[in-house]
């Protein structure tokens, strides 16, 4: 569990481990990044309390990733599962489900499920984020692999860690690179079940209300994946991810900054793949006369 500034959040996400029902021991450590907010004291008091709970202090605010592979390295058991601080679990058998699962299935190295959404701002439940997703290929499309949800061999994540180095990569997500690797190297699970709540902020890693940020995050995401087709030979999934990333970038202009749409389609034309440019550009056009329509739409009936 890495935390900063969750002090509203974070004593549901340690609860949400403290319920699981196991047959087997259960370790928290939580990497606390240096909050200014009551986050570290809140940590403090359960990890006094409960001594299955190790909190790692942090004198400094190390950033996303340094905290997350310090903490996934300070993790001792056979297996690995994820939490944020602003999100929790709410099935208590979670555990015991996926480890009964990975003991039985050796060649799986992963599981994961569905996970409730809540929109923080509106206070409100969406649908359910999380589809069944269980190739390298389909991963590379689209991440649908919810954190709060995945239990992972420890195993692989060493072999990941000594094969990736993600320390030293630029990558500003930590948990989309280990799940590619995994889905290369080893078989998932999907549950088609809710063990988890995935929280959305406002402002975080991956939501923003500042277009610059989400684009910056997009790029990066972007990025991973171009390297894993690289690394790998996926090259057959190429045209698949160009347009994904046009097609989310294009979004992203729709909603945020409309003004950058030009220069976007400008970019796209310059593209070399004939056929992923006229499909891209299809796609993009189609987005924007429909977002014109709504906007003179919703000014009319307003």
């Amino acid at each position: 569990m890495i935390t900063y500034n969750h002090e509203s959040y974070i004593k549901q996400a340690i609860e949400g481990v403290l319920m699981q029902k196991t047959n087997f021991r259960v370790e928290l450590v939580i990497g606390e990044d240096c909050s200014p907010d009551r986050t570290r004291q809140i940590c403090k008091e359960y990890s006094s309390r409960y001594s299955n709970i190790r909190l790692l202090p942090s004198e400094k605010n190390l950033g996303v990733i340094p905290n997350l592979i310090r903490t996934l390295e300070s993790c001792t058991g056979d297996y690995i599962a994820f939490c944020e601080g602003d999100d929790y679990w709410i099935d208590p058998h979670k555990l015991q489900k996926q480890v009964d699962f990975l003991n039985k299935n050796n060649d799986h190295g992963l599981c994961y499920s569905k996970a409730k959404v809540y929109k923080e701002k509106e206070k409100t439940f969406k649908k359910s984020f999380g589809v069944e997703a269980l190739t390298f290929d389909d991963l590379l499309v689209n991440n649908t692999i919810s954190t709060p949800t995945v239990l992972l061999r420890r195993e692989l994540y060493d072999r990941y860690n000594g094969d990736i180095q993600p320390e030293n990569k630029d990558w500003i997500m930590g948990d989309y690179p280990l799940w590619l690797w995994v889905a290369h190297n080893s078989k998932i699970k999907f549950f088609d079940a809710e063990f988890a709540v995935y929280r959305v902020l406002e402002n975080s890693a991956s939501h923003s209300t500042d277009y610059k940020k989400d684009l910056a995050f997009l790029t990066n995401y972007h990025k991973i994946k171009v390297f894993y087709i690289n690394k790998y030979g996926h090259s057959n999934m190429e045209n698949r991810v160009w347009q994904r990333y046009y097609s989310n970038k294009a979004y992203l202009f729709l909603f945020k900054n409309e003004k950058k749409i030009d220069e976007l389609l400008s970019e796209i034309k310059e593209f070399e793949t004939p056929t992923l440019k006229l499909r891209v550009l299809t796609f993009l056009l189609e987005k924007k006369f429909l977002r014109l329509f709504l906007k003179l739409y919703w000014k009319k009936n307003s």
